[in-house]
Parts: structure tokens; sequence; C-alpha cells
């Protein structure tokens, strides 16, 4: 899972990133006890090859701003909230989009907006994801934040 998410987070600063924030002993908490193995996608099935995917991509990548998927969902994720080409995506019109202006890349460092394409739709994370995911997702990322803050008292 780590690899993967590494591989895309480089696709979105287009360039070589050789390590993330979150450890592999951050994503395994992160899979195992707070995902319990679990896609954020209802019906939130255990899934047969887990990926992560940054919740917002204009929050730096923390293990507060990751959630699991199966790979089939953080590739449709990252098409459409990344702002990052995918061969096998359908673009629908959407209901709102957001402006490529504000991202972040896995090191932190602001991603010029004249980089994506003219005319690339950027979705927010509900809108790609469904509110039951969100709902879900920021249950989560509450119970990261309240883990990290255990773990610094």
């Amino acid at each position: 899972m780590w690899k993967d998410l590494l591989h895309h987070e480089s696709h979105i600063t287009s360039k070589q990133i050789n390590s993330l924030s979150p450890t592999t002993a951050d994503i395994a908490l992160l899979d195992d006890d707070f995902a319990l193995g679990r896609s954020i996608v209802p019906p939130h099935s255990a899934c047969v090859r887990p990926a992560l995917v940054r919740w917002d991509p204009r929050t730096p990548l923390s293990l507060e701003n990751c959630v699991v998927g199966e790979m089939k969902e953080v590739s449709r994720a990252m098409s459409r909230v990344c702002a990052m080409p995918d061969a096998d995506a359908v673009y629908e019109d959407p209901l709102g989009f957001y402006e490529a202006q504000g991202y972040v890349d896995a090191l932190e460092e602001p991603i010029d907006p004249t980089r994506f394409k003219n005319g690339v739709v950027i979705w927010s994370s509900e809108e790609v994801w469904g509110i039951d995911a969100a709902r879900v997702a920021q249950f989560r990322i509450a119970q990261a934040r309240r883990f990290r803050e255990w773990t610094l008292q």
C-alpha cells in the first residue's frame, strides 16, 4: 500500500518522491485499526487490493488525510479529485467543481495550477465518493486525530 501511495503521489507532483510522511507503521495502523481493512465506499466491504488516497488534495499528506479504498475506487478518485487522467474514466457533468488552486504535493509544496490541462474539472471527495463515504471518512479522520493527540501526551 505504501508503494502504491508513493506512486500516486509521484504522479500528482510529476517528480520522483522517495519518501512519504506516513510510514509503513502509520499505514498499517490506518488500514488495520481505523479502517478495519474495509473500503471507504459503501457497503464498506473488505478490500481485496486495498490502496490509499488523500481525502483532500489541498491538505498535506498525513495519517489524518488518507482513506482506504479498493484499488479501482482509488483510481477513480485519482482521476477526479486529484485531476490525474485515467484512460477508463468516464467524465460526467459535475454538480460543482473546484479551481486547481491550493493543491499541495506530498512534500507540502504548492502545485502550480497551470500544470493542469484546460477544462479539467476537479471534483470534491464528497462528490466522488458520496455522502456516506464522507461521513465515514470524517469519523476515521477524527480517530486518527485522537490517536495522534493521545500519543503526543
